[in-house]
C-alpha cells in the first residue's frame, strides 16, 4: 500500500517496477484522483491511462480509486 511516512525514522522508498502500470502518467492521474477526490472526464485519448490506473489501484490496494471510478459509471 502507498502511504506517507509517519515518523522521521520511517524512510522506506516506494519502488515502482512496472513500466506500464506505474508510469508517470498513471501515477499522476492516480494521485490527482486521491488528492481531489474527483475523476476527470474519460475520453478516447486517456482511456488507456484509466485502465492502467485501475490496475495500479488494485496492485497498491487503493480502494478510493475503485470507488471513484465505480461512482463515475453509475
Amino acid at each position: 500500500m502507498i502511504s506517507m511516512a509517519m515518523s522521521s525514522t520511517q524512510k522506506d522508498p516506494i519502488v515502482l517496477t512496472d513500466q506500464w502500470v506505474e508510469c508517470s502518467q498513471v501515477v499522476k492521474t492516480a494521485l490527482d484522483m486521491i488528492y481531489t477526490s474527483k475523476l476527470n472526464e474519460i475520453g478516447q485519448e486517456n482511456y488507456n491511462i484509466y485502465l492502467y490506473v485501475v490496475d495500479f489501484a488494485q496492485k497498491w490496494d487503493i480502494g478510493m480509486i475503485s470507488t471513484l471510478m465505480g461512482n463515475q459509471f453509475r
